[in-house]
Formats: structure tokens, sequence, C-alpha cells
């Protein structure tokens, strides 16, 4: 990706300085990463909860934390322009459904009206979603199915075996997943909490016009206060079209005011698709 390192754009001096904290550092800012995709670095931060905005706050309260002292937060970080879509989506499907299926989102790059935010001394130009903070929860492991499974049952009521087959096989296509949920009504007893759950997966993936396929990986899932929520909700039709061809290409610029110029280039759908979508708010 075509990118303005100077600037702060590009994450991998951030990145770096990561790398480079102090024991005492590390101490005071509980700054840790949890891994880096191909697409964007996820960390988790500890941040004093009179810095987060009035919205932020009111999530917080929302799902019953309450916002006083440091609150335990998830920081993912665009590396690419993948990573910047998959944010993108992130912002969106929050910003429109308010899902309780959703790993609730306190605070974003696109909701600050400054030229820059700095995280650990690195400016980070805002616009075009370069990060989004969750609240930090449980995530599953990929390589322990079958708790994953149970937990899945627990909250749907379906085996989990038969959740992780219907988002492989319904791929992106939402419908596929209605059809399983009327399969699963007639097969399963399932209470109306049950079925609840089972449908507000499916109104949020239709709002946020997300990839479905991309559910069944237990590292997308996490559990916070005795419940289930998806924490990786990125990948939607605009990320997937830009997975299957050409990487979408930036240059990037900057004033001397501070404002962020953004040109995209590569394929035309996938360029259509970016200045739709990642228009800053």
């Amino acid at each position: 990706m075509a990118g303005n390192v100077k600037k702060g754009y590009s994450a991998d001096p951030i990145y770096a300085k990561i790398d480079k904290l102090s024991k005492q550092e590390r101490a005071v800012y509980k700054l840790s990463k949890l891994g880096k995709g191909s697409s964007r670095v996820v960390m988790t931060l500890s941040v004093s909860a009179n810095e987060f905005t009035p919205e932020g706050k009111k999530v917080l309260k929302d799902y019953g934390i309450n916002p006083s002292g440091k609150i335990k937060t998830v920081v993912k970080l665009a590396l690419n322009a993948k990573g910047i879509l998959q944010n993108a989506a992130e912002i969106r499907a929050w910003e429109d459904t308010k899902s309780f299926m959703f790993v609730p989102m306190i605070d974003h790059s696109t909701a600050h009206k400054k030229a820059t935010v700095v995280l650990n001394g690195e400016p980070v130009p805002p616009q075009y979603s370069n990060w989004v903070q969750t609240i930090e929860v449980k995530a599953f492991d990929n390589s322990d199915m079958n708790t994953w499974f149970e937990a899945l049952r627990k909250f749907f009521g379906v085996p989990g075996i038969e959740m992780f087959k219907a988002f492989d096989a319904t791929g992106g296509a939402q419908k596929g997943f209605a059809e399983k949920i009327k399969e699963w009504t007639k097969t399963y007893n399932l209470s109306g909490k049950e079925l609840d759950n089972l449908n507000e997966v499916l109104r949020a993936s239709k709002i946020g016009d997300m990839a479905m396929g991309d559910f069944y990986q237990p590292a997308n899932w996490g559990e916070f206060g005795g419940r289930l929520f998806i924490i990786d909700y990125g990948f939607d039709a605009a990320s997937k079209l830009n997975y299957g061809k050409a990487p979408l290409g930036t240059s990037i610029s900057i004033d001397n005011n501070g404002v962020l110029s953004v040109e995209f280039s590569g394929d035309k759908d996938i360029v259509d698709l970016a200045k739709e979508k990642l228009k800053p708010s």
C-alpha cells in the first residue's frame, strides 16, 4: 500500500514502538499485543474512563461497565487498505445496528475532528478508519473448537457443530442462514431468548452487509459478562470484494493544515466501494 510513513499514516512505526516499550512503560500503559494479521494489528490498552467521549461512556454503562477508573479495551489499528476497509465496516455495522451480538465499540478514529490522533507519540491521521476501540473480551481459541461449540450451544440452543457448518456453508449469504434458522426451529426446542439471539445475528448481518462465512472461526467470537459477542465483524461485502481482487491502492498526502487527502486506484469495483463507504464522518 502506498502510504505517508513520515506523517504517521503507516502503522508500522507504531507497531515498532510497541515492541520497544520498556517494562515500566508497559506497566503504565498496560499495553500488549494480541496479534498481528495481514491487515490489522490488535492490541490491548488500559484507558482512563474520563478520556472517553459521552457516547463511549454511555456504551460502557449500557453493557454494565462502570465508566470510572481504568477500563480494559482493545484497539485495532489498520496496517493497509484492507485494514481500513475492515475498520470502516465495523464502524458502519456498529453505528447502523447497535447490535447486542457485536462487541461494543467505545470509540473510533473518524469520530474525532482533530487533524491527527497520537498513539504512543506517533501521529495517526484519523480519517478513513485507521483505528477502532472496543471493550476487551475473552476471545476463543481457534485450536479449541469444542469450547466454542459448547458456548454456541448454550447461547443459541443449537449444537455448535451445526452453527459452524451453517456459517461455513452460507458464506456471505444471509438467506442461507435464514433458512437454517427455520430448520433449527423445527428440529430443536429453542427458547424465545435463543431464537432472539439467532435472529439478531441474522438482522445485524443483513444491515451490516456482513459476509457471514467469517463467523465460523472461534477467534472471531468472545465472552464477556457471561454472554457471547462477535468480536471481528469487519468482513463485509466491500472487504470480501477487496480480498478477491487486486488490492485497493491509495495515495495519501497531508497539507500544512493537517488535512488528509486520499486518492484510490485499482479495480473499479473496489475504488467505487471505497469512495462510497470510506468517507470521513
